[in-house]
């Protein structure tokens, strides 16, 4: 395989991360109602319920807690104020592109193909 080919496919892997992390700043940007660059517990139960998920306030704070800072339960002499309750876009960012989750037929293809070719895709 030729240079300019594993430049191409290197080239086509950055623009296809670009793009997701596009299409997870967008969603970020509709989460974020009130646009401070953050999203709260009030604005992950908004989205949750908008997509038929309906939880308890208590469980959508230990959902921020755990996204913003990686823990489900704080003690007590630890608590954090609610200017700690918020997560950022890399924290949203970085949860769901780790989020497993099963891979489509198609991205099989890819990987193994690009495994074929040399590149680094899967």
């Amino acid at each position: 395989m030729s240079l300019t080919s594993l430049s191409l496919i290197k080239l086509i892997d950055r623009r296809f991360l670009w793009d997701k992390e596009r299409e997870l700043w967008d969603t970020f940007q509709d989460l974020d109602k009130n646009g401070d660059g953050r999203l709260d517990a009030v604005e992950m139960k908004a989205a949750l319920s908008r997509s038929g998920v309906e939880i308890t306030p208590a469980v959508v704070e230990d959902l921020v807690r755990h996204l913003a800072h990686g823990v489900w339960k704080l003690p007590k002499k630890d608590t954090l104020s609610q200017e700690d309750m918020y997560i950022t876009f890399g924290e949203f960012r970085d949860f769901l592109i780790m989020l497993p989750r099963r891979a489509t037929p198609l991205e099989i293809y890819k990987c193994k193909s690009s495994i074929r070719l040399g590149s680094e895709f899967c």
